[in-house]
């Protein structure tokens, strides 16, 4: 049943973004694309790997504060996994997350409170600096440019975000209450793991808490990851001569990326492109220029990402497969 909603939330975002295509010129699109040309895309996709690095080591910062021995290698394999398993999900990277915390518990031995911990922490710290940007991002368009556009899915995505931020937040700095609740539930057999787990999770958020500086230091760093997100996409405008500032380019981006988080479809395929085009249009973009630097943009932050990390899973299966054949062979 699952797989059969999959497949068919997938066919709905292939339908949404095919029918964009339907409506634009084809032909103006792809030599528009063509336009920007291959080494400026693989700008674009340094600039993906460099994003990717800096939220490598987010989690390896987290981790080490948190006295996990591991190193920046495992964290990369980590988050490609990781990765692997949100791009081919519904949105909001649940499944992702949950695969993060799996792996660190059965590969590194620690304990599914510490690696909950490490995994709560930095959706916190992502989620409260994404917030903020896009209260900014929303002030400056409804107030500043008075963008004439219909404001009730990007209201529903901000306040589906505030609270899953809220959730989070609450599961992390007052889980008192959670824990309670969930033993409290008729159907939880073994109290005893959930006090255990609880126990475990608090103590890794205790150990973090200790040093002030450390939340500060993880809020920057976030900052300056999302800030990689507009910065690719005004050079994607700035590649095909639309004339929009890069404060305008920040704030439709955020937002768009704020309404692709909602649990509709995986990795947000339709919604995204949809709301980025709906956005550009009242600053000057035609259709088509739209569709481009969504195109563009999805293939950088999504297409490239998945084929990055299916390429990373597969050649680790196929050496891990060789070396193994090769032990039997001797």
């Amino acid at each position: 049943m699952k797989k059969m909603k999959k497949r068919m939330l997938s066919i709905i975002g292939i339908i949404l973004v095919s029918s964009l295509l339907f409506l634009s010129d084809l032909e103006v699109v792809w030599q528009t694309i063509l336009g920007i040309g291959i080494k400026h895309i693989i700008i674009l996709c340094l600039m993906q790997i460099v994003t990717i690095f800096l939220l490598n080591l987010q989690w390896y910062t987290i981790s080490k504060r948190l006295n996990v021995i591991i190193s920046f290698k495992d964290i990369f394999d980590i988050n490609m996994t990781g990765t692997f398993v949100e791009c081919i999900t519904p949105a909001v990277k649940a499944g992702g997350e949950l695969t993060k915390v799996i792996m660190f518990s059965s590969k590194f031995g620690i304990s599914k409170g510490c690696s909950s911990a490490i995994v709560g922490i930095q959706k916190i710290v992502s989620l409260t600096s994404f917030v903020l940007l896009n209260f900014i991002s929303l002030f400056l368009f409804l107030t500043v440019y008075n963008a004439n556009v219909n404001i009730s899915i990007i209201l529903l995505s901000l306040i589906f975000i505030i609270v899953m931020s809220g959730s989070l937040f609450i599961l992390v700095f007052k889980n008192n209450k959670v824990e309670s609740l969930i033993c409290k539930l008729p159907f939880v057999k073994n109290k005893e793991k959930v006090i255990g787990f609880f126990t475990q999770f608090r103590e890794s958020i205790r150990t973090i808490k200790k040093r002030n500086s450390f939340f500060m230091t993880q809020f920057i760093l976030s900052m300056i990851i999302w800030m990689f997100f507009a910065i690719k996409a005004f050079y994607i405008i700035r590649m095909i001569n639309l004339d929009v500032s890069f404060i305008v380019v920040s704030m439709i981006t955020y937002i768009t990326y704020m309404i692709g988080m909602l649990p509709l479809l995986p990795g947000g395929l339709g919604t995204f492109e949809g709301s980025l085009i709906m956005l550009l249009t009242p600053f000057g973009a035609s259709l088509d220029q739209g569709i481009t630097v969504a195109l563009v943009l999805r293939f950088v932050t999504f297409w490239f990402v998945f084929l990055l990390s299916g390429a990373y899973l597969g050649s680790k299966a196929l050496l891990k497969k060789r070396i193994k054949g090769k032990l039997q062979c001797n």
